[in-house]
This record gives C-alpha cells, structure tokens and sequence, in this order.
C-alpha cells in the first residue's frame, strides 16, 4: 500500500487532468442549478457532466437549503432548492480520485455564512501551503489542522468531520496517531465552514447565484 501513496510524473499529469475534467464537470452542473430544481435533478445533472469527460462518478451528494447544515454527506432526494445548494462529486479517472465540493448560491449569502466561506477559505490555504509538506506525518498535518480551526474562530469544528488524508489513491485519514508521512494526493476538506466564493454575473432574471467553494 505505502507504494500507492507517491504519485510519479506520469500519475501527476493524468490527476492534473482529471483534475481539470472534474472541475470543469462540476462547473457545468452548477450553472444549470436554479430555483425549484430537485435535488435528483442536480445530481443527474452532475453525473452526466462526468461522464461525458471520461469520469467514473463514484460519489454524487446533493443538498438544498436546511440539509446542507443538517447532513455532512446528503445522498439527493427531491427536496426543491429555494436559496442555496451543495454539489458533492467524488470522480474517477485511470484509478485517480478527485473529490470536489461547490455550493450555488440563488440569494446573497448572510453575514454567518460569508464569516464561514472566509475562515474555510483561509484554513485551505493554510492546509495547502503550511501544512502540506514533503514526509510532514498525518499526525502533523492533524495538529496544524486544529491549530488553523482554532485561529481562524472555529476551535471546535475540527471534531464534527474527519479531516482529510491521502485522497488520489489508498485513503488515509489524517488523525493523531498517524506518523505516515506525506508524499502527494492529499485532500484536506473543510467541514463546516463553507469556502470564499466564485461569483458568476448576475442573470437576466431577479434572481442571483454564485458558486463557491
């Protein structure tokens, strides 16, 4: 297994691709999401956007308004959307995983949830850029982990999700104990506190969205 966890040149080019094949899948789902859209309805959408780019779609979660809070992984259901929505995709490509996570918003979001999209997007920067670091162990990575929650006003948040580990290939959770150290294709999500977002421009209709995280 340890074998599995450094991605050589070959495997980081084909997860760049991949990488870029599930974004822009993710993108064209989300443009489509509008108010009164079923939750199926986005993930068929989703799915399809996959596919058609050569994506195995192993994980699709969708969420409208009040379930996103409620389910950290919300499998669809019918529910409408109405104000907001979470888009899920864990992808597949030549054996490399991308998971991805977009939220659309059709209103302006509130002041609480632009605070959070402001602490998630400064704990991702931080994971990456500090805490991302060749033979850095997991255990390591935890603890900068809660150090960033902490400074960032969340102190407890850490605890409501686990928090990411090797993710391209063999899962490994980061956690206490873990003294593995870090090579490549790690993935770090941000439970809680939903990321800075990418804003699109405004419709024709009353109606505004941006996608984010």
């Amino acid at each position: 297994a340890p074998l599995r966890y450094a991605l050589d040149a070959d495997a980081i080019d084909l997860y760049r691709r991949a990488g870029a094949a599930t974004a822009a899948a993710m993108g064209e789902a989300t443009g489509k999401v509008d108010s009164g859209m079923g939750e199926e309805e986005v993930a068929a959408d989703l799915l399809f956007a996959c596919r058609r780019r050569g994506l195995a779609a192993d994980v699709i979660l969708v969420a409208a308004d009040g379930r996103i809070p409620r389910y950290r992984h919300p499998i669809p259901k019918g529910n409408p959307i109405e104000h907001r929505a979470m888009l899920v995709v864990c992808a597949e490509m030549g054996g490399l995983y991308v998971s991805l996570t977009r939220f659309v918003e059709i209103e302006e979001p509130d002041g609480e949830i632009a605070q959070r999209q402001a602490a998630c997007a400064e704990i991702l920067g931080r994971m990456r850029e500090e805490a991302t670091r060749p033979w850095h162990t997991l255990a390591e990575a935890f603890a900068d982990c809660r150090r960033f929650y902490a400074e960032a006003g969340f102190p407890e948040e850490w605890r409501l999700h686990h928090q990411g580990g090797w993710r391209a290939t063999r899962r490994a959770r980061s956690s206490p104990p873990r003294r593995r150290g870090t090579r490549s294709g790690p993935a770090w999500p941000s439970p809680g506190t939903p990321p800075s977002p990418e804003r699109r421009p405004r419709r024709p209709s009353s109606s505004r969205r941006t996608a984010r995280r």
